[in-house]
Parts: C-alpha cells; structure tokens; sequence
C-alpha cells in the first residue's frame, strides 16, 4: 500500500508515565505534520487503540503498566495483515543502549529513540518512520566494548533469549519468568543453557552473577 506522505502523520502514544504522555502531547501536537490519535500506558487498552485507530506511527515504552512495550509490537505484527496492515513503531524508552536498541529492532521496530535525546532526534526519527525509513543509532545497534555494559557474545543471542537474560539480572526465576513470557518452564531451562553456552558461562550461578552485574550496569544509566 502505497505511503501518502503528503498527509498528516497519526500517532498513537503508548507509555506508562503520565508525565511522559503529556510531554510527548504537548511536544508533537504543535507540529503541522502530526496529529495525536490517542495515548494509553497500557497494553490492553494499546492494542485496541492501535487495532480501532490504524495509526502511521505508535511510539511504544519498552516497560509498561501490565507488559511489554517489545511483546506488544511483536504481537501486533504477527496480526498485521488483518488487524494493522499501516502502523510501524517507534520505540521512546530510557534503556538507552545497544541491547534495548537491538531488541527492540528484532521485535519488528522501525525506531529506537533514547528518552535522553534531543527533541529534533525524536522528530526526526518521526518523519524518517513515516517516509517508510528506519531510525536507529548506528552505535546503539553496536556491542559495547567497555565497562558492565560489555557483553563479550551478546551478539550471538537471540531477542527471546535477551529478554530471559534480562529477567535473570533482575533476579527473576525460571518459573516466573516462564510465567511472564507465556512458555514452558523447560523452554526457559533451554534458553538458560543456550546463554550460558554462548557467553562460554560455566554454570547457573555464574550465568545469574554475570546477568546482574549487567542489570546494576543498566540501572545506573538509566534517567
């Protein structure tokens, strides 16, 4: 379907900050280019939103008030032939690094934008988004090689097994992250062992230690 880019760009806001949605309003209605559909801090209410709207653009948190921002994109694309054949997604999150920029390009994203970036990036990676272009940092989609940001074969998992990754350095369990993520408490039990295997890990309590020196990492830069 082709993209008339002459129109005025549609935008649902997808972030669980009411403070965040506000600003967003407040920054993109005064643009001639854009108009907001409507805003929401919750899956749920997201996917009929998006589903009732077809908006060009839904700017999507990664963490929201009952799920994930990246599920949510993911789960929508899996419908999209259906449900939401025009909207591409533009992920605002304060995870500001290559692991949250990877991720969020494997679960089917068009954009990643820190929430530390500068008003003309966000625009920008608006307008690129609605011309049918992709917006990313090339050195946020980049292995970090320093400090606890360095992952050395972060390169080689997948978005399923970063996100049990994550979990793991939030000291979430098997069973629960199992539960979260809607598989198997052996599906997980694989995933743990593919990580492991692929970060040259020796053990389970070496694979959660390694997880959540990463996670301290991530927690100190996030705004």
């Amino acid at each position: 379907m082709a993209m008339n880019i002459g129109t005025r760009t549609r935008i649902v806001i997808v972030d669980d900050h009411p403070i965040i949605r506000s600003f967003l309003r407040e920054l993109l209605t005064p643009q001639a280019d854009i108009e907001i559909c409507a805003e929401t801090g919750s899956v749920t209410e997201a996917r009929a939103l998006i589903g009732t709207h077809h908006p060009d653009i839904a700017i999507i948190d990664v963490m929201l008030e009952d799920g994930n921002g990246l599920a949510l994109i993911k789960d929508l694309l899996n419908r999209a032939e259906d449900q939401v054949p025009t909207t591409r997604y533009l992920v605002f999150s304060a995870q500001r690094d290559s692991l949250a920029a990877r991720r969020s390009a494997e679960a089917g994203a068009a954009g990643f934008v820190g929430k530390q970036a500068e008003v003309a990036d966000l625009l920008e990676a608006i307008r690129t988004i609605r011309k049918g272009g992709t917006y990313f940092e090339a050195s946020l989609l980049l292995p970090k090689t320093n400090g606890c940001q360095s992952i050395p074969g972060a390169e080689l998992l997948t978005a399923r097994e970063l996100e049990v990754y994550e979990f793991i350095g939030e000291g979430v369990g098997t069973s629960e992250i199992a539960k979260r993520l809607f598989l198997s408490v052996k599906t997980i039990e694989t995933h743990r062992e593919k990580i492991k295997n692929k970060l040259q890990l020796n053990s389970g309590n070496e694979l959660q230690r390694h997880a959540m020196q990463w996670a301290l990492g991530l927690e100190e830069r996030k705004v």
